[in-house]
């Protein structure tokens, strides 16, 4: 199959390594601790920018093989993040502005050609190249509170759009320090799945709608049309989304119902099964031309892991409207639990993210280290926002203090009033241990050694 076209030639090895928007973050003058977002070169080649903050040098948010956090790759998939392949395989956050901002995300990187893909609230600060810089207007530092709490009981109930907003409202921690959030929800649903299917069904004759189950014979597009016009994120939802191929029997129905020969018949059937053997589907959607692409897996894929959540992220939009599209590249069958399209509006997010700020100096990260004072007026719950893992210790004025795992993938410590000198050390887990074991073996080894050693000299 050509594998080798997949590999690079040499002497070009270090040019696409930094072949990434995100390079040009280096030449800015800021020196405060922050993430950026690199809006991929190629839309329908998202894995093209994988890892490019391991790779470039800077604190980004696309992650692959062991670079991911268990704890992230859950997060994500409850958020039903479409720019995640596998459940290693991170890109990019999508473009969410809420998402993006409670990550510390602070500047976005986008190629000129894909300005749409630009979040809410950002500002265009400067231009590199051919690459263009925004900065978030909502920037929220490495460390920020929350002075009331969600259960996870409580936020597992929730879809996948009102997870995001209910971690802009209270801290999701198993933790009763704080009283709990009383949540509010704003967005609208401007298609539900009864009219999506009717426009599914009226422009597709080689499509069969059936029991929440879409069959086609080929790659397919549909377009669905908004009743209004919106102004807000729009968001293209598909919950509970399995992908199933064509079996053999389906395919030799398919060419022996038809009118041409046996020869041509068993040919063309033969062709098509050696075609089809991805097990996955491409997913590919377009609004006010910004375009983004997500995968499927079907069972007997290595990757395949049920049910799958997708909530596309079309962009913010201002008094819009526009036809989505939706194309299913693979033939088979796609079945779901439902589909929608939801409208997020923002008029509320600049005051949910300045409730989440409070009066923060001297962050620091260096080395498996991060120190920084925090100063508040009541009891808080501290979100650092890194990865959440066992190897994590702190001290809070020079005590020991409790970590939780807060909002489901980051790190959470409870606060008193007042000013907090917060510091945090990583240990990778289990290092102490296999420390002590070697050390301990080789204490074995050097007494079997000596032992032997005596034995022979006795011989001799």
């Amino acid at each position: 199959k050509n594998t080798i076209s997949e590999y690079l030639d040499s002497g070009t090895v270090e040019d696409e390594v930094y072949n990434t928007s995100a390079t040009v973050i280096k030449e800015l003058d800021d020196l405060d601790i922050y993430r950026t977002e690199a809006v991929d070169l190629q839309w329908d080649s998202p894995y093209l920018n994988r890892n490019y903050g391991a790779r470039s040098g800077i604190n980004g948010i696309s992650s692959y093989y062991s670079y991911s956090s268990g704890y992230m790759a859950d997060m994500l998939s409850d958020l039903g993040l479409s720019q995640k392949y596998q459940n290693f395989a991170i890109s990019s956050y999508d473009q969410r502005t809420v998402l993006d901002t409670l990550s510390a995300v602070k500047y976005v990187t986008v190629p000129t050609y894909r300005q749409n893909c630009v979040p809410y609230g950002y500002t265009y600060r400067e231009t590199i190249g051919d690459t263009l810089i925004y900065e978030n207007n909502n920037a929220l530092p490495l460390m920020y509170t929350y002075d009331t709490v969600i259960s996870y009981d409580q936020y597992e109930k929730l879809s996948m759009n009102e997870k995001e907003q209910a971690m802009l409202q209270g801290a999701v921690i198993d933790s009763d320090f704080l009283p709990a959030t009383n949540l509010s929800f704003n967005y609208v649903t401007v298609l539900d799945k009864e009219s999506i299917m009717e426009q599914i069904n009226s422009q597709s004759e080689e499509s069969q709608y059936e029991n929440d189950r879409i069959s086609i014979d080929n790659a397919t597009q549909f377009t669905f049309h908004l009743p209004e016009s919106v102004t807000g994120e729009v968001y293209l939802m598909m919950e509970g989304i399995e992908y199933e191929e064509f079996s053999l029997g389906d395919y030799w129905k398919q060419y022996l119902t038809s009118d041409e020969s046996l020869i041509t018949k068993n040919s063309k059937l033969l062709n098509r099964i050696s075609q089809k053997s991805t097990r996955s589907a491409v997913i590919d959607t377009n609004f006010n031309d910004s375009s983004k692409r997500g995968y499927v897996f079907a069972k007997g894929h290595q990757y395949y892991g049920g049910k799958k959540d997708i909530l596309f992220n079309l962009g913010y939009v201002e008094n819009f409207s526009s036809d989505i599209t939706l194309y299913l590249r693979n033939e088979g069958i796609y079945s779901f639990d439902n589909i929608s399209v939801v409208v997020q509006p923002m008029d509320k997010y600049g005051e949910q993210v300045e409730n989440l700020r409070s009066e923060t100096n001297n962050i620091s990260v260096e080395g498996n280290h991060i120190t920084g004072d925090v100063k508040t007026e009541s009891e808080k719950i501290l979100c650092v926002a890194v990865p959440y893992s066992d190897g994590w210790s702190a001290t809070v004025n020079g005590k020991a203090a409790e970590i939780k795992l807060l909002n489901n993938r980051y790190i959470g410590i409870e606060l008193a009033a007042g000013e907090n000198h917060v510091e945090l050390s990583y240990t990778t887990p289990g290092l102490f241990l296999g420390f002590k074991v070697s050390a301990v073996a080789i204490v074995i080894f050097i007494i079997y050694w000596l032992i032997n050693n005596k034995k022979e000299k006795k011989k001799e």
